[in-house]
């Protein structure tokens, strides 16, 4: 919910920033330099006696970097002779650290449950930015909309808590727990058909870094040169998450989702070619695709975590796919937020607005 609220809000303030529209690649690449955080948790994982003190972390390192971002959003320093947005760089990067962990540390926590989980955690992660849009869209000032961020993360943390006795108090989580988690560890089998996991990894990877790198840097320049108000529209309107409730019923085929991944490219290419200025399809029409290719990003990583899932043969490698790809969506989309930096700042690709 930190990284999808200062996305949500950023177009409320991003006419107030000395970067102007390249404040986006710039939060971007310090968003993934987050991913400290879960090459920490791996490195340190051996000693770590439970997951709750990771989550807890995670929330509590959250929940600070909101507060502390809310009382100093608006503090500049001079950078080599510009003027940069330090404060609100550095607390993002703060933010994102457990955003990032939290890739590598939620998604291995579900991957021993039921595969309907797998599902329910995909359209959690996207409600967090429905979370995010409607504080957006409250009309809040910036401070006040991050000590909003702030307070549902405290709320988080009473949600964990919940799920935390509700295992501990299932009878199968007390004859599997592990030694180092509250995850079942059993190995009882999920398909009798184990599929290759290369597909949907794949796809995940892709979808990460379109939607964590790609998009979020080029879409100042897609919308912002219409206005600020359809910039805000596009990063706002939860039509992805709308998308996400069909997964309770219906998960599509690998076949179809890879068909899906392909369309994505092919609309991620569009708003581009509108982002460096060579397209022109008018606010309204660049408005809806960029919904569209939200609503495609979104489904088809949820629909291929799902596929991980269940074309595990149990639960200890549904974790180990699951993890995985937490670890693959972090590092495709830092990579990717490193290319985008330096296309927008290095070169003349994208058209230099404020």
């Amino acid at each position: 919910v930190t990284v999808n609220g200062v996305f949500s809000i950023l177009p409320l303030i991003i006419n107030e920033v000395p970067e102007g529209w390249a404040i986006a690649s710039t939060l971007g690449l310090a968003i993934q330099a987050g991913n400290i955080g879960p090459l920490l948790y791996r490195l340190l994982r051996p000693s770590l006696k439970s997951i709750q003190i990771v989550v807890y972390s995670i929330l509590a390192i959250g929940t600070v970097s909101m507060v502390l971002m809310a009382l100093f959003w608006d503090v500049t320093m001079d950078i080599a002779g510009k003027e940069c947005s330090i404060m609100l760089t550095v607390f993002v990067f703060t933010a994102a650290i457990c955003d990032c962990t939290s890739s590598v540390v939620y998604w291995p926590f579900v991957g021993a449950f039921a595969p309907a989980m797998v599902s329910g955690l995909a359209l959690g992660e996207n409600l967090s930015g429905v979370v995010a849009s409607a504080v957006s869209w409250l009309g809040l000032s910036a401070a006040y909309s991050f000590y909003t961020l702030a307070l549902v993360l405290v709320f988080s943390g009473i949600a964990f808590r919940m799920l935390e006795r509700t295992v501990l108090l299932s009878e199968q989580a007390k004859s599997d727990a592990s030694s180092e988690s509250l995850i079942p560890e059993g190995k009882e089998a999920f398909a009798m058909d184990a599929k290759s996991p290369s597909l949907p990894l794949l796809v995940v990877g892709l979808m990460s870094l379109f939607e964590n790198a790609v998009l979020p840097s080029i879409l100042p320049y897609a919308t912002a040169r219409y206005s600020s108000q359809h910039y805000h529209i596009a990063s706002t309107i939860p039509l992805s998450t709308v998308a996400l409730f069909t997964l309770v019923y219906y998960q599509a085929s690998r076949t179809l989702v890879l068909c899906m991944t392909l369309a994505s490219c092919v609309v991620i290419g569009l708003i581009t070619e509108v982002g460096m200025g060579y397209m022109d399809v008018g606010p309204v029409w660049t408005v809806a695709i960029v919904l569209l290719v939200k609503v495609l990003l979104a489904y088809c990583k949820a629909t291929s975590m799902y596929h991980l899932k269940v074309g595990a043969r149990h639960s200890s490698e549904a974790k180990r796919h699951l993890e995985t790809a937490g670890c693959l969506m972090q590092t495709v989309s830092g990579a990717g937020a490193v290319a985008m930096y330096g296309l927008v700042h290095c070169t003349q690709l994208f058209p230099q607005r404020s």
